[in-house]
């Protein structure tokens, strides 16, 4: 009989370098797979870098503000201060906490009778504004300081509910702006 092959010397010698190769193998494969895994991660968080970026290049920044002067009149402002479209989806003008239906009731309520004063009045709901953008919900040309309460800011709130192009929604009071959902 024939001695088998593996207990030659030359054999064995080529065996101990097929199981180094094999091992050395198993390790690039190894490291290769760790590779791609990290690469992987890689992709996925410069991904959400990139979209976040995205969203902040179109933010929106809403504020509103009362001005009450002699030489310019009576008004609320809207603006957006931000880089991007605002989509208006609500707005809720209050006096003294209880909500007014339009500007014109808000003013009545503030003023009295609208018969000799020149106005000025527009909805901001459902409206888009563009960035640096200005709108006036309403605007008393004449000077009436002597007809409204001196507390007139303190006792006004008005809400104003926008969301960017991506869906990001915040709400506005003044110069008070937090995330939030416009349902």
């Amino acid at each position: 009989m024939e001695k088998e092959p593996q207990h030659q010397p030359g054999n064995l010698f080529k065996r101990k370098i097929m199981a180094g190769l094999a091992k050395t193998e198993f390790i690039v494969a190894l490291a290769a797979i760790i590779v791609s895994i990290l690469t992987l991660f890689v992709y996925i968080y410069q991904a959400r870098i990139m979209q976040e970026q995205q969203h902040a290049s179109v933010w929106p920044y809403i504020e509103w503000d009362m001005t009450i002067s002699s030489k310019d009149g009576f008004y609320i402002s809207v603006v957006n201060k931000g880089v991007g479209p605002a989509i208006i989806r609500s707005t809720t003008l209050k006096l003294d906490g209880v909500s007014v239906e339009s500007p014109l009731t808000y003013l009545e309520k503030t003023i009295g009778k609208l018969d000799s004063v020149a106005l000025f009045s527009a909805m901001i709901d459902k409206r888009v504004i563009a960035a640096g953008e200005t709108l006036e919900l309403f605007h008393v040309y004449s000077d009436i300081r002597h007809l409204l309460p001196s507390d007139l800011y303190r006792r006004t709130s008005y809400e104003i509910c926008y969301c960017s192009i991506y869906g990001d929604c915040w709400t506005s009071q003044g110069f008070n702006v937090v995330k939030s959902r416009c349902d």
